[in-house]
């Protein structure tokens, strides 16, 4: 284990700590400024809608005020302003008077435009009449008044969202919108507001236009201030607190991974003399109040006492199951040897095919032939109830005493009803098996046979059939079985299947069981022992398909010559 993990690339806790405290430092820097933005520009913003509002204030009542400084009160200032003579030295002097109280109150409130004009619905542009500017001689303003010089009309086709704006203010809204306005001359807050006469009626319409690059420049400046003093103090705090994990957390924890480093190195070494714990007391304990830390040092010195005597307790268990396991495995191999796994034999007289194997380790699938005093060919088929080492041991004392039976010359009948006794006289588990036994005539093909319970023969004839028989009783269930002896014959070159349950109970992926009418089905057309084998086991595996077993499949198939 320990190899596995020095393979890997390695870098120190502290290092790791330093890059996450840089990090967490460089996103609250970064999240600080974007506050700072966001509530720089709000405020700014706000600040520029307050100003614009109280330039409006200060500039009607003073508008209110021209009328009565410079013409007679029977003249009003609408007459004043959309009926005045451009060439009049006196109309000429009252704008200018005008432009001038408009130009001190953009200084006064950081205005970058005032104008004032109005604005024609039906055409859908507007005239101008008076503007002034913060900056009133810089010469990028010069543009800006010949284009909005008294009486210039100007379309607003390309902006109805302004021209919207502007007719609110027209129908007496003296809270409209914020208008935001990019064009060549750069980008603009906007507002504009009605200006009433005495009756309330509005006469003409007052621009406010606020530049915001001046407002950008601001949170410029108020952003690079405030992120120096965040970087500074970010930083300190930082420091701090890598001090104070470097002393409180990396050290006491460095301390134990040494410790462990230590403790793997001592076993692997085989070095058992600091197994049973570490003191640890003189790096983690600072003061006198337990923490979370001191509690990982106390929970790893009792882990290294408890791994030594669990890693002792694993190795006398790994023993004794190898133990247990090299034993399974000789068992396995008698069993194998008393029913091997397949086993063909061809005469002039017979052919014979027959095969056991297992789902798990151990099967309670049998079968056996051989040759008996008088010449004729004994065969014997058989399925133990239950699985592993039990029925195994249980399958290893049927067998054998069935084989000692039969090859005495006692008829299959004859041979089950006194195995039936012995079981039943000697099983204390309960445990039962299914038996198929016969014996073939080599010069009639007449077959004595005697079933206790076990599936019915498959008789390979040009029509293949199942073998009328007496269903029997199994060996071990009950005294006294009465198993009956029966007789066949078979032709020259046709033959058997015997086969135990695995065979027709064999599940698909779908859940559907093989059965007896695929089993007939797949005899059709055999003629020899090797396709008869053959095609049985390609078949049951296919039908299996990518499903695991979970019963031995086993089968015998005799021919007769």
């Amino acid at each position: 284990m320990s190899e596995g993990r020095k393979t890997l690339p390695r870098r120190s806790l502290r290092s790791k700590l330093t890059v996450q405290i840089i990090a967490v430092g460089v996103a609250a820097v970064l999240l600080s400024a974007g506050i700072i933005l966001i509530a720089s520009s709000f405020f700014l913003t706000m600040s520029a809608k307050k100003n614009s509002q109280k330039a409006y204030m200060l500039l009607s009542e003073m508008l209110h005020n021209e009328r009565e400084y410079f013409l007679d009160e029977q003249f009003s200032f609408e007459e004043m302003i959309k009926n005045g003579d451009d060439g009049d030295p006196d109309f000429q002097e009252s704008l200018e008077h005008i432009r001038k109280a408009m130009e001190a109150v953009c200084k006064a409130y950081s205005i970058d435009y005032l104008y004032i004009f109005d604005v024609d619905e039906a055409d859908n542009s507007i005239i101008y009449y008076v503007v002034a500017a913060f900056d009133q001689d810089a010469p990028a303003k010069q543009k800006i008044f010949k284009e909005r010089s008294y009486g210039k009309v100007v379309s607003m086709d390309d902006d109805p969202k302004t021209m919207e704006t502007m007719l609110a203010a027209k129908a007496g809204d003296t809270d409209t919108r914020i208008n935001l306005i990019s064009n060549e001359y750069g980008a603009e807050l906007s507002w504009s507001y009605p200006v009433f006469d005495k009756d309330g009626n509005v006469v003409v319409l007052l621009g406010v236009d606020y530049n915001l690059n001046y407002s950008f420049r601001f949170v410029a400046i108020i952003l690079l201030a405030m992120s120096c003093f965040i970087v500074l103090f970010t930083a300190f705090v930082l420091l701090v607190v890598r001090r104070m994990m470097t002393r409180q957390l990396l050290v006491p924890i460095m301390a134990i991974s040494g410790a462990m480093d230590q403790f793997v190195n001592d076993y692997s070494s085989q070095d058992r003399s600091k197994l049973q714990g570490f003191d640890l007391s003189g790096v983690i304990k600072r003061d006198d109040k337990q923490d979370e830390i001191d509690d990982i040092a106390d929970s790893f010195q009792k882990m290294s006492a408890d791994i030594d005597s669990y890693i002792k307790d694993v190795n006398a268990l790994t023993a004794e199951r190898m133990e247990v396991e090299a034993q399974m495995e000789l068992t396995k191999h008698v069993q194998d040897g008393i029913v091997p796994e397949s086993v063909r034999e061809e005469t002039s007289e017979y052919a014979i095919y027959a095969t056991a194997e297992p789902a798990k380790m151990f099967g309670g699938d049998f079968y056996d032939f051989f040759i008996n005093e008088d010449g004729r060919l004994v065969f014997f088929i058989g399925d133990v109830s239950g699985k592993g080492i039990n029925a195994a041991m249980f399958m290893v004392m049927v067998k054998t005493a069935l084989r000692e039976k039969l090859g005495t010359g006692m008829e299959p009948a004859d041979a089950l009803n006194a195995l039936n006794d012995e079981v039943c006289a000697h099983n204390p588990e309960g445990m039962f098996a299914t038996i198929f036994a016969g014996i073939l005539d080599l010069k009639t093909g007449e077959i004595s046979f005697s079933n206790a319970g076990h599936e019915r023969p498959l008789v390979f004839v040009d029509e293949p059939y199942y073998q009328n028989m007496d269903t029997g009783i199994a060996i071990g269930l009950f005294e006294d079985a009465g198993i009956i002896g029966e007789r066949m014959r078979l032709a020259p070159n046709t033959g058997i299947l015997l086969y135990t349950d695995g065979v027709t109970e064999a599940v698909s992926p779908s859940d559907e069981l093989f059965g007896s009418k695929r089993l007939l089905a797949y005899a059709s057309d055999v003629r020899d022992i090797d396709e008869a084998a053959a095609k049985l086991k390609n078949t049951i595996n296919s039908f299996y398909g990518n499903r695991e077993r979970f019963d031995d499949l086993t089968f015998m198939v005799v021919f007769y010559k």
